[in-house]
This record gives structure tokens, C-alpha cells and sequence, in this order.
């Protein structure tokens, strides 16, 4: 018999976007738009399904498919979602060990007792946190992939 096939991890996943990404001939501006778009997808709560639906508006903002996948991938393997959460929860006044236990085990009760200032932590400020941290990124791709793809080939 063969080996067992080796588990693949979003790192792993990563690397191949970023491989195929690399090989693309695609104009430095649409694969900037790409990772800033996978950013501020990722930034907000979609519950797994970030990858997908960056790979989906990505055509809507003339972006890169594969730089929108790549940049949800690598911004969801970080933790930044979970700490944009938390620094929102901080402006509002929720503690961190709240929001935490409110985005592992989602309870409705739990929810509607904290109104407003949990949309507030768990949507509208990670959102703005991930559209800085996606301007940021937009600039640094478009200024760095040139000499990025010139030094991997």
C-alpha cells in the first residue's frame, strides 16, 4: 500500500496560491486590489467561508482571483480577525474573554444582551481595522510585487 495522504493546512494552501500567483502575468493593480479585497473580507466574521467569497466579489472590484484567495488565506491564518474583535470589544467595553466566548460558542441570549455594542465589536470595527490594514497592504503589494516577482524568477 501508498502512504497516507499528507493533510493539507491553510499554510500549505498559502504556499500554492502564492506559487500560482506568482506564474500569473497579471497587472501589479489587480493583484494589490486581490489582497487588500481577501483582507477586508477576512476582517469581518463569515465564519469560515472568507476564502469563497473573496474568490467571488474579486471579478465585482476587477481584482485578481487568486491575490483575493491568497489574502484571505494568509489574513485568516493570522489572528488578526480575532484581534480586530477585541480591540473593538475594548473601544465598547467588553472584555476580551467576552468576545472571545461569544465567537466560540455563539449564543443568542448572550447576543441580544449586549445589542448594539456587540455589532459594534464584532462587525463595524473589525471592518474598519481590516479596511486600514487593506489600504496598508494595497500600497505595500503594489510598490513591492514588482521586485517580488523579479527576484522569484
Amino acid at each position: 500500500m501508498g502512504q497516507p495522504a499528507k493533510r493539507r493546512t491553510p499554510l500549505d494552501a498559502a504556499k500554492f496560491y502564492s506559487l500560482k500567483l506568482v506564474r500569473l502575468n497579471a497587472p501589479p493593480e489587480q493583484i494589490a486590489r486581490g489582497i487588500a479585497l481577501g483582507c477586508i473580507v477576512t476582517s469581518i466574521p463569515t465564519f469560515g467561508l472568507a476564502t469563497p467569497i473573496a474568490a467571488l466579489l474579486a471579478p465585482l472590484f476587477r481584482a485578481n482571483v487568486v491575490a483575493a484567495t491568497l489574502g484571505a488565506l494568509l489574513i485568516g491564518i493570522l489572528p488578526a480577525p480575532t484581534a480586530f474583535a477585541i480591540a473593538g470589544g475594548f473601544i465598547v467595553g467588553i472584555t476580551p474573554k467576552e468576545i472571545i466566548d461569544l465567537i466560540k460558542n455563539f449564543d443568542w441570549a448572550a447576543v441580544q444582551a449586549l445589542g448594539s455594542d456587540f455589532f459594534l465589536a464584532i462587525i463595524v470595527f473589525p471592518l474598519i481595522f481590516g479596511s486600514i490594514a487593506a489600504v496598508g497592504l494595497y500600497f505595500l503589494t503594489l510598490n513591492q510585487w514588482p521586485r517580488l516577482r523579479q527576484m522569484i524568477h
